[in-house]
């Protein structure tokens, strides 16, 4: 039984997309003569990987977020109650400035004073960073258990007040922005140049400490990430980055080569995946979106999901071509088109679905990678029906193996 959602593209239309390969040329070649005129004069917006220099991630926990990370440790206990309360509502913007940890059990002394120190003691995973800057007053034993009461840290000061105070350090370009919400910040610090007896990684070490200091000086909070990337490195990872990428065009030319036997396919399918890049290239540019690892790991998983949707376009054409030898290489091309669009779409809507549910849940830090995966989902499907298979016209690729076949006749015969 055929379901109808399954079956929303019939597999015999006939779409000409062939005799559409004119205007697809036109659009391609604006397109990408548009990404290197944007490459060339704005840029790629790189991110501190590939820039150099100082990252750091702060913010200020909310109720629920101890919340939520003292169900995990309660859920590990034995024979001991807890209860959270808080006083949410007492502050004027309705945010809760404490929060009550109660335990009732014979044990719940000893597992309030872990509890503390799991939070506010700083220990050596990650809560130390994501709780530094809430205080408490120990674990209180009480009639029948134990308390704690903890205190969160008061709202952020106002961004342009962070800014202003940042940009007075005299360490350049700063840039402050908020990050997935007004109570955590993001900011980035440009490349330090080395004082007289100072290597290249105390000189940003000590841009990250003298910012860190400033924020704390400011208002409490919690310092949650540091990044400090120097210019030797950020520039070992430009080339690294852009040595993956023709590495993996190169590897994809010779697998395409075998895989078909004929230089017509490869060369098809890696001017399909340059087109890609290019363009993906070009609208990062556009929208600024930061250009950074995660940005290269969407590039080279563009060009294996392209080459996977050219390679299923191609096999068909192989298909036709040594069953229909008399078919006009168009009417031939157009018609595994075809036949593979229904897979085609059907692939290429469902990860949208998938990229376009993590672009929007995902947060601020998935948020450059998922756009960058949906746009090369979208230029890929159209450069493997409108690229990489009529291009082979443009080559010369004939049926038989022959590159001087006539193909050129038509008739019953030729038909499929």
């Amino acid at each position: 039984m055929a379901f109808g959602v399954i079956r929303f593209m019939p597999s015999d239309h006939g779409y000409p997309f062939v005799r559409w390969r004119g205007i697809a040329y036109v659009l391609s070649s604006v397109m990408m003569a548009g990404a290197l005129l944007l490459l060339v004069t704005a840029g790629l917006n790189f991110g501190i990987d590939f820039r150099g220099g100082t990252l750091i991630q702060a913010g200020n926990p909310q109720a629920e977020d101890i919340q939520a990370f003292v169900q995990t440790l309660d859920e590990e206990l034995d024979g001991v109650e807890v209860e959270i309360t808080d006083n949410a509502g007492d502050a004027e913007d309705g945010r809760a400035t404490e929060l009550v940890i109660a335990m009732t059990g014979a044990n719940a002394a000893a597992s309030a004073e872990s509890f503390n120190t799991a939070i506010v003691g700083g220990g050596e995973d990650v809560t130390g960073a994501r709780f530094s800057c809430v205080t408490s007053d120990g674990a209180e034993s009480t009639d029948d258990g134990a308390r704690i009461a903890l205190h969160l840290p008061p709202p952020l000061p106002p961004l342009d007040d962070i800014r202003a105070n940042l940009g007075a350090l005299g360490l350049g370009n700063i840039q402050a922005q908020e990050f997935g919400g007004p109570d955590t910040l993001l900011i980035r610090v440009e490349t330090q140049d080395p004082a007289e007896g100072e290597d290249e990684g105390d000189a940003q070490q000590r841009a990250a400490d003298l910012v860190r200091t400033t924020l704390l000086e400011m208002a409490p909070m919690c310092i949650l990430r540091t990044e400090v990337v120097g210019a030797t490195v950020s520039g070992e990872l430009i080339r690294n980055g852009v040595l993956a990428i023709v590495i993996a065009l190169v590897l994809m030319l010779g697998y395409i080569w075998f895989r078909f036997d004929g230089w017509q396919f490869s060369v098809g399918a890696v001017a399909a995946l340059v087109h890609d890049v290019l363009i993906t290239l070009g609208v990062l540019s556009l929208t600024g979106f930061e250009f950074n690892l995660p940005s290269i790991a969407a590039i080279l998983t563009i060009i294996g999901y392209s080459m996977n949707d050219t390679v299923v376009v191609y096999d068909r054409i192989r298909e036709k071509m040594r069953k229909y030898k008399k078919m006009p290489m168009d009417e031939l091309i157009n018609f595994a088109i075809n036949k593979t669009l229904s897979r085609t779409i059907m692939t290429s809507v469902t990860t949208l679905i998938a990229l376009g549910s993590l672009f929007v849940l995902g947060g601020e830090v998935l948020r450059g990678f998922s756009f960058t995966m949906i746009w090369g989902v979208v230029i890929g499907t159209y450069s493997s029906i409108f690229v990489a298979a009529p291009v082979l016209l443009i080559l010369g690729v004939r049926q038989g193996g022959g590159a001087g076949a006539n193909v050129s006749q038509s008739g019953a015969d030729a038909r499929p």
